[in-house]
């Protein structure tokens, strides 16, 4: 009799136990949510799946002239409309607009934490991708001679003959 007790009293600090974290680490927990809720459409990095990757999405909403990036965001999540979008009008045509997400306000919390230490690593990409498009002297797309997609002649991408 006394081991069911003491089984049945395991038993029951154990139910207890699950529910409750000695330590929540509310960035993992953003990222649980982030992939079980938000990468059901969108990845982290592209390729895009159904919706644009969300380095793109943190890009743009950085960029914007928001007062609150990740306030902006983070209401986007709940009340999403293209009026209020910060991404370019191509991606809201391309992907639509996503259905609003009911999510607790822990759960957002903890996502929008999870998004912020995706953020350096965009700054980082923004960086890169400024500096790999430039051919050493700030021509970008041109190669040096400011001949760019001509060939010399400007005849370039233009159909000859007619």
């Amino acid at each position: 009799m006394k081991f069911i007790i003491a089984a049945f009293a395991l038993l029951l600090a154990s139910f207890v136990l699950m529910g409750q974290s000695v330590d929540p680490d509310p960035v993992a927990e953003g990222e649980v949510v982030f992939k079980t809720v938000c990468a059901t459409c969108h990845s982290l990095d592209p390729p895009p799946n159904l919706a644009p990757p969300m380095r793109m999405v943190i890009k743009h909403y950085l960029e914007a002239e928001l007062e609150d990036p990740w306030q902006s965001m983070r209401d986007w999540v709940g009340s999403p409309d293209a009026a209020r979008s910060a991404l370019p009008a191509h991606a809201i045509e391309r992907f639509g607009v996503m259905p609003p997400l009911l999510l607790e306000e822990a759960d957002l919390d903890a996502l929008m934490m999870y998004l912020k230490t995706q953020a350096d690593s965009v700054k980082t990409m923004n960086h890169e991708m400024g500096q790999g498009m430039q051919h050493g002297n700030g021509q970008g797309m041109q190669h040096g001679n400011g001949q760019g997609m001509k060939h010399g002649n400007g005849q370039g991408m233009q159909r000859r003959g007619n």
